[in-house]
């Protein structure tokens, strides 16, 4: 069997370099370009995976200002009114980096229980910290709907019951036992692709040598044409059909690098690439822009996410790769799942602390739903987003440094340990220990 190197990097994790002190910046430059935290050279993989690391910490911050309710009301076309579509930029990504870790390790013979070791390791000590921090601020809502309740109150536990919470719990919130969000409500994508995970994987081995691009293609193609049918007049479905959402999304990204594997070679120029990488961006933002009520538009969102995924993983010199590769835009993709996980609790906190603690006016949701939103002025929307988006980076730098990482690295040991290489070596022909 091979040797095992526990200090190997995780191109699943997407956390190529360690996240560094914040102290360090200022020693390291702005721009690292090819240079990783300790001040050694990267390799072209690392590079290239920390320019998509970046764009996912982007699209994280943009979610999180969908879920603001600190907002600017009469703008038809508020670009992060509509940024709950980077959500499948999430799939999409997620299936790219997971196929480039683990469809050969799979394919080779690595055992499931190792497989889903590494993932659920990955994934539920953040959202089982982040549950439990929900389930803190809805007990003092409680107490305090008990003892304040006005006219406008709300009962916390009609939307946050017990049923929920066991759901969350397992992790299967998204997969159509509950009727709406509730709890951490982003939690619901970590529950389809923890799934999607399993799918994946049982989907290489049940054609293994044969298994060729076009495949990764048509489950994508097949779970995007059940979505439209079943789903009315939008794809973004979260907890009814929202497992359906991430298979498309996902092997999507699984198509996309098995394509690009086969043409290792396939490389741009600094000038080519900065063409392309703007070209890219701009279509993407387009596609978003034109993907309100309409399935179609929102189709082509999702392949304008593959387009941008694709081009950044080709192009590494462009003038939108080296931004993306700088200090801060690298670290806020490290911290891209805990900005992602402790947002949606930041802004119901803030929120509370404005109408409660501050005795400032709050509305009602202008989507339609039972909850409460602040509208503000154009530059207050800016600062009280700015403040809140400074503080959920904070805050998810401790998550990250004393919950994700050590934890991810708590499983990851598991699994090199050598009962759990005995239990691949049957398997792995040769393989066990790589994860």
């Amino acid at each position: 069997m091979r040797a095992v190197n526990p200090a190997m990097r995780k191109a699943s994790d997407m956390s190529f370099t360690p996240s560094p002190p914040l102290a360090q910046f200022a020693k390291l430059g702005f721009f690292a370009r090819g240079r990783a935290v300790d001040g050694t050279t990267k390799s072209a993989e690392s590079v290239k995976f920390e320019s998509l690391e970046s764009l996912r910490g982007l699209a994280a911050m943009a979610v999180c200002l969908f879920h603001s309710q600190f907002y600017l009301p009469a703008t038809p076309t508020n670009f992060f009114r509509l940024s709950e579509i980077f959500v499948d930029l999430f799939f999409v990504l997620s299936g790219f980096v997971i196929a480039h870790a683990y469809l050969s390790k799979v394919r080779q013979g690595m055992a499931f229980s190792k497989f889903t070791l590494l993932r659920v390791g990955r994934l539920y000590p953040l959202h089982l910290c982040m549950l439990l921090a929900w389930l803190v601020y809805i007990l003092a809502k409680a107490y305090h709907f008990r003892t304040h309740s006005g006219p406008n109150s709300e009962d916390p536990f009609e939307l946050n019951s017990l049923q929920t919470f066991i759901t969350a719990l397992l992790l299967v919130n998204g997969l159509g036992f509950d009727e709406k969000q509730s709890w951490n409500y982003p939690s619901w994508t970590i529950s389809v692709e923890l799934f999607t995970y399993f799918v994946f994987f049982w989907f290489v081995v049940s054609l293994r040598r044969w298994l060729k691009p076009w495949h990764a293609l048509a489950l994508s193609v097949t779970a995007y044409a059940v979505l439209s049918a079943v789903g009315g007049d939008t794809l973004l479905h979260s907890v009814d059909y929202g497992v359906l959402r991430c298979m498309g999304g996902f092997f999507l990204g699984v198509f996309v690098n098995m394509m690009l594997h086969r043409r290792k070679d396939l490389k741009v120029g600094s000038l080519a690439g900065s063409a392309l990488e703007v070209f890219a961006l701009t279509a993407m933002v387009f596609a978003v822009l034109r993907s309100e009520h309409s399935k179609v538009g929102q189709l082509i969102a999702f392949l304008s996410f593959a387009g941008v995924i694709t081009t950044f993983a080709i192009s590494q010199d462009g003038i939108a790769s080296k931004v993306l590769r700088t200090r801060l835009l690298v670290l806020i993709g490290t911290l891209s799942y805990s900005i992602y996980m402790v947002h949606a609790l930041v802004y119901n906190v803030a929120l509370n602390v404005w109408e409660y603690a501050l005795k400032l006016p709050v509305g009602r949701n202008p989507g339609g739903g039972t909850g409460k939103s602040v509208p503000l002025d154009f530059l207050e929307v800016i600062a009280v987003n700015a403040f809140l988006l400074a503080c959920i980076t904070a805050i998810a730098y401790l998550t990250y440094t004393l919950v994700e990482r050590p934890w991810r690295d708590r499983f990851r040991r598991v699994t090199l340990r050598p009962a759990a290489v005995v239990v691949d070596a049957p398997l792995a022909g040769g393989s066990a220990g790589e994860a």
